[in-house]
């Protein structure tokens, strides 16, 4: 006997509508493998593999499949090597909306996958791997004439952080942020997707265990703006979506080595043209810069990103500037806080012993500047309020 109905793929969530006509969300993209381990005596450790892309539906309504996570970094060799890069994520697949009113929630594109974390390095000396980036969220697909919403942007996952390093050695870089997904929209449409959120940045690997600067952290990544909506009939457009948080910095080796910086934060999503009701999104925060130990300076505050025409009370303020080492060094500078809106600037990072403290970021639009780090009890300068 022959089937009346096709046999629906495996993953997928299947419906028909009154006349028969199948529909399918996207289906979920697999992850990618890690990357294997360097020689047992020396050897850099391979990169992990690169997360799928998410399936894009099939038909209106339903949601885009998820991208993959990006593969793990493998290891250094035992006792010498770098580690090896995290795998970035795959991207989300895309989705349509075509509803008869805009009370039913959108359908919402894939998320972006997360990426992979970088490999640690050898015992004795190595550098740590990357961390990968997220990926970015699926994109609203253009709604056909008879929709009256747009599909919502995906949002993008959180980028990998970065390996350690070995006895010698600088860890390793936080990924960046994958950037959200856009919202579909039209001139027809009564009401426009959201826009997706940005990813986070990942944070920094920790420095080598006797010297080595610690990582730097991932920006984050920026928004999708929100789609439009037709001017005539009262349409409301997308909201932004979310900028994501810098990664943080990570700290310098135990003996000596600097903080690495923390991350600039993601751009708010953006409303879709001036005609529309859309508010945009806020974005997001700078890290905080990593602390020296021992010898070493602290790293700087990331910067907070710009925002997109956002209230007031969303905030995206720049990142505290790393501490200076316990014997030496001096306060990491203090982020300057993003663009749109009130944002207050991060504080800079105090000195210990011997250093100067860190200069305060500067605060944005009315928000307050951060304050300047602490002197040396010792020797040094104070930092200078932003």
């Amino acid at each position: 006997m022959v089937a009346l109905w096709p046999r629906r793929d495996p993953g997928f969530a299947e419906v028909r509508d009154a006349a028969g006509v199948g529909s399918q969300a996207g289906g979920a993209a697999g992850n990618g493998g890690a990357g294997g381990a360097g020689g047992w005596l020396a050897g850099t450790g391979g990169a992990g593999g690169i997360g799928g892309l998410g399936g894009a539906a099939s038909g209106d309504r339903f949601a885009g499949g998820a991208g993959g996570s990006g593969g793990a970094g493998g290891h250094g060799g035992l006792l010498f090597g770098s580690g090896g890069a995290g795998g970035s994520g795959g991207s989300g697949g895309a989705a349509t909306s075509s509803f008869t009113d805009v009370a039913p929630p959108a359908a919402v594109s894939g998320a972006g996958g997360d990426g992979g974390r970088g490999g640690d390095a050898g015992i004795f000396y190595g550098d740590g791997g990357a961390g990968g980036n997220s990926g970015h969220g699926g994109q609203g697909s253009t709604p056909p004439a008879t929709a009256v919403r747009g599909a919502s942007g995906g949002s993008s996952g959180t980028a990998g952080a970065g390996g350690n390093a070995g006895m010698f050695g600088n860890g390793g870089h936080g990924g960046l942020g994958g950037a959200g997904g856009a919202g579909a929209g039209s001139d027809d449409v009564l009401r426009g997707g959201n826009g997706g959120n940005g990813g986070l940045g990942g944070a920094g690997g920790v420095g080598g265990w006797l010297h080595g600067d610690g990582g730097a952290g991932g920006a984050g990544g920026g928004a999708g703006a929100g789609g439009q909506a037709t001017l005539g009939a009262g349409g409301i457009g997308g909201n932004g979506g979310s900028g994501g948080a810098g990664g943080a910095g990570q700290t310098g080796g135990f003996f000596s080595g600097s903080g690495g910086a923390g991350g600039k934060g993601g751009a708010g999503g953006a409303v879709s043209a001036a005609f529309t009701m859309g508010i945009g999104g806020p974005a997001g925060s700078g890290g905080n810069g990593g602390s020296a130990q021992l010898l070493g300076n602290g790293g700087a505050g990331g910067d907070g990103g710009t925002n997109a025409f956002s209230p007031q009370t969303q905030r995206s303020d720049g990142g505290r500037g790393g501490n200076g080492g316990l014997l030496y060094g001096n306060g990491g500078a203090g982020g300057d806080g993003g663009n749109g809106g009130v944002n207050n600037g991060g504080a800079g990072g105090n000195a210990q012993l011997i250093g100067n403290g860190g200069d305060g970021g500067m605060g944005i639009g009315g928000g307050t500047g951060g304050p300047g780090g602490a002197a040396g009890k010792l020797f040094g300068q104070p930092g200078t309020p932003g």
